[in-house]
């Protein structure tokens, strides 16, 4: 059997410093962390999503598909998705998707906003 996974993301500017709100023009790129049952490191790939919407409600933009985790420590990162910008004024989102493995479920992150 398989144990369950969870995601969660971390968005970064140019500089890799994480950021939740950003100026004008900036550019950024998502990161996921995938965790498991703490005794193995989740492996396999992420798809990333990038959204014009703070709530991810509208039609994604492909935004990484099938990149690699590495692993750190017991978790595996999946790191940069394709950068996104410059951006506008307005609200967007990421949502990363983890496509599992022979130890791991699928798990979708929330919408980082």
């Amino acid at each position: 059997t398989t144990s369950s996974s969870t995601t969660v993301t971390d968005i970064h500017d140019t500089t890799e410093a994480v950021v939740t709100s950003v100026p004008l023009n900036t550019t950024v790129h998502d990161e996921a962390t995938v965790s498991g049952d703490g005794t193995t490191a989740p492996t396999g790939t992420v798809d990333f999503a990038f959204y014009s919407t703070i709530d991810g409600s509208d039609t994604p933009v492909a935004s990484g598909t099938g990149i690699a985790l590495v692993t750190s420590g017991t978790d595996g990162v999946a790191h940069p998705s394709t950068s996104q910008g410059p951006l506008a004024a307005g609200s967007y989102g990421f949502i990363a998707t983890y496509n599992g493995d022979s130890n791991y479920t699928p798990s979708t992150g929330t919408c980082e906003q």
